[in-house]
């Protein structure tokens, strides 16, 4: 991951991504062996993930003892311990005061896949098609729109060269 180009402000996809495959893709994942590339699987694969706690009252302070990494105004942590399915490690980040990483800029895609994790692993993403809430998470039947499950606002996109997010169904 520690040279992924993000020569543009985009979400990664590999190519042909999000594709549902078999309807049944709706979680999202960093491919470690595809340069941090995005990709959708399914929500009960087992995953390394990381944790994103909003610190927006400066001064930031992250609990660096436990893990614990500060970027900008976020703390993060990588949970390299263990592999879990996107639910139980959406429940762990929770748990943690927590959620699944949500990424808003290129500049923090490029931490997170650039400085946060440099190995070549599969990460969860807390990119979605379940509708979340802060503590749960629910499948809605023919949901193909992609969401973030701390509700970042979803204005950082990239799907190639087409401005559309392709239509999963």
């Amino acid at each position: 991951f520690s040279h992924v180009c993000l020569c543009a402000l985009h979400r990664y996809w590999k190519p042909g991504n999000p594709d549902n495959w078999e309807d049944n893709e709706d979680c999202g994942e960093v491919v470690g062996g595809e340069n941090g590339q995005w990709n959708d699987d399914i929500c009960t694969s087992l995953r390394k993930y990381i944790c994103k706690r909003p610190n927006p009252n400066p001064p930031t302070t992250c609990d660096t003892a436990n893990g614990w990494r500060q970027y900008g105004s976020n703390c993060y942590k990588l949970k390299t311990d263990t592999r879990k399915s996107w639910l139980g490690a959406r429940h762990d980040c929770v748990r943690d005061g927590a959620d699944l990483v949500s990424i808003t800029s290129a500049e923090e895609e490029q931490y997170i896949t650039g400085r946060l994790d440099d190995s070549v692993f599969d990460l969860w993403l807390g990119y979605t098609t379940l509708k979340c809430t802060t503590i749960s998470c629910q499948v809605e039947i023919d949901s193909t729109q992609f969401s973030w499950s701390d509700a970042s606002p979803g204005a950082y996109t990239n799907w190639g060269t087409d401005p559309v997010q392709p239509d999963l169904r």
